[in-house]
């Protein structure tokens, strides 16, 4: 049922169109159980944080987080590190350290950058502040790109000195680059950057490419669109490239270090399909039987923003 859910996220302290556009950014929730896995997340993330009874923008901005089953993983994840001994006096102060740091609490960036300070030891945090410092930074910079991206202080110090040698001592940028733009920290070493750097460098070598491309979106770019704008349009005049890339994948090693999308497939009753049509909304918030062309299933705001959950299960609900 749909309905006590929509109750559930009103007495919460949502807006009808809130809880419209949660529907329409994650239609699978709603056929999550509201006793076993909604409001027990809800709570629980709410207490975890220490948010007050009507500070819930976080979940508002990041309603994903309520697709973490709470008893198999959420719970204990947390238990697991009181066990190791961080506790809720610990994640305090981690979380207070993160807000001295300049991080806003509404942001996800917030959550990011408590993980990060949680998962290293002072002595580990120190070494990578010196490796920065190596390549001329300032520590007020390195906290600059920590908080424009914090999994620059996650990844490995091994992985920090091969983004530098690679940028600055082969390709012969300036390592101002990440300062700018430390998300390219983000990107895997062996199966991107370097496998990627090698085309770069050979496009530049043959002058098919000027110095001023911006290699951060040759880096961050996905695959189809590299092998487009970088691979293929160039195979005529220079035939092997392809071959070198694609020779230097097969020997780069697994590790990635990209964090993997979350699964966001459909797992509610109506698992057959989900089609969703992007235009503007109806001021109405309906779920209602649909026995159109389209077949059974669930139609939101009717003849404007739809979306189909087609099979059983379908119900009608009106604000």
């Amino acid at each position: 049922m749909i309905s006590p859910k929509i109750e559930f996220f009103l007495s919460v302290g949502l807006s009808e169109n809130e809880v419209r556009s949660l529907f329409v950014r994650v239609p699978n929730l709603f056929w999550r159980s509201l006793e076993k896995q909604i409001m027990p997340t809800f709570n629980y993330v709410k207490s975890l944080f220490d948010l007050n009874e009507t500070d819930i923008e976080p979940m508002k901005r990041h309603p994903h987080v309520l697709f973490c089953d709470f008893e198999s993983q959420l719970r204990p994840n947390v238990e697991t590190l009181r066990e190791a001994g961080v506790n809720n006096k610990r994640f305090r102060e981690v979380v207070v350290q993160v807000k001295e740091l300049g991080f806003k609490r509404l942001e996800f960036k917030f959550v990011l950058a408590v993980h990060a300070l949680r998962s290293m030891t002072k002595s580990t945090w120190d070494s990578k502040l010196s490796i920065y410092k190596e390549w001329g930074w300032s520590e007020d910079e390195i906290i600059s790109a920590f908080v424009k991206e914090p999994h620059s202080m996650v990844v490995s110090a091994d992985k920090i000195k091969k983004v530098r040698d690679l940028l600055v001592n082969r390709m012969g940028f300036d390592s101002s680059i990440v300062l700018r733009r430390p998300d390219i920290l983000s990107c895997s070493f062996e199966k991107r950057m370097k496998p990627r750097s090698l085309v770069y460098m050979a496009l530049l070598e043959k002058g098919l490419i000027k110095r001023d491309t911006n290699i951060v979106s040759v880096f961050k770019c996905n695959e189809s669109d590299f092998l487009k704008k970088f691979v293929h349009c160039y195979e005529e005049a220079n035939p092997g490239l392809l071959k070198v890339y694609q020779k230097e994948l097969a020997a780069a090693t697994i590790s990635d270090d990209v964090n993997p999308k979350p699964d966001r497939s459909f797992t509610g009753p109506c698992s057959t399909q989900l089609i969703c049509r992007r235009a503007t909304m109806k001021t109405s918030f309906d779920l209602q039987e649909d026995g159109g062309d389209d077949g059974d299933g669930l139609r939101f705001a009717e003849g404007r923003r739809q979306c189909f959950l087609f099979g059983e299960g379908a119900t009608t609900t009106t604000l």
